[in-house]
């Protein structure tokens, strides 16, 4: 039986594999095939996201990986819908870092799981671009 760490990587996995073939058809303005794909990947940040625990967590990593997913989601909705390679290139960037994390995570016992998170969340976020309201 999986961890609910482990369910989390296959699902950053999943999101990342999905994003990574949206990549290709969006190259080649398949749109119908990457939207696909990235509905995918869209749905599989927001189940992350509702799967977070605050109380697990605590506030701060909470905090800021609800901002880390919330935001590739939204990146990953821009590619969609306009067809964007670089927000497509943002929210896969994040994706890495996150995936990155949570596997050095596994590594660690339970007890050290909170610092790494927390390193590897502001990691993340230190390398996001501002969020563009404007559209």
């Amino acid at each position: 039986t999986a961890t609910k760490e482990q369910l989390m990587m296959m699902l950053l996995y999943g999101a990342q594999r999905y994003a990574a073939q949206a990549r290709a058809k969006l190259q080649v303005q398949h749109y119908e095939a990457s939207c696909g794909l990235l509905l995918r990947s869209q749905n599989i940040m927001l189940e992350l996201l509702g799967a977070l625990d605050r109380g697990d967590l605590g506030d701060q990593i909470y905090d800021t990986l609800a901002g880390l997913y919330r935001f590739v989601h939204s990146r990953l909705v821009q590619a969609n819908v306009k067809h964007e390679i670089q927000a497509l290139d943002e929210a896969e960037r994040i994706l890495a870092h996150l995936s990155a994390t949570w596997s050095l995570a596994l590594e660690k016992d339970r007890a050290e799981l909170k610092p790494v998170l927390a390193a590897g969340a502001a990691a993340a976020a230190g390398e996001a671009p501002p969020i563009n309201l404007e559209g």
